[in-house]
């Protein structure tokens, strides 16, 4: 958690948002790219060729349940 908030504030992080589409497009964070949840999993190989990631979602419990579920 503190390395996500050094590599936020240093605009290093690659934050990846994992809400759906259309929650998306509501409102996200500057700069970050949205693979929804369902997808996560079908993009590692992508995901993986990133630096200082940083999932994120509308209230941390998608979030969990993929570093969870895959990580873990």
């Amino acid at each position: 958690m503190i390395k996500s908030i050094e590599w936020i504030k240093s605009g290093t992080a690659k934050i990846v948002d994992v809400r759906t589409p259309g929650e998306f497009m509501g409102g996200h964070v500057a700069g970050s790219i949205n693979i929804p949840l369902q997808e996560l999993p079908h993009r590692l190989d992508e995901i993986r060729q990133m630096k200082n990631i940083v999932l994120c979602c509308a209230s941390g419990g998608r979030r969990l349940s993929f570093i969870i579920g895959h990580c873990m």
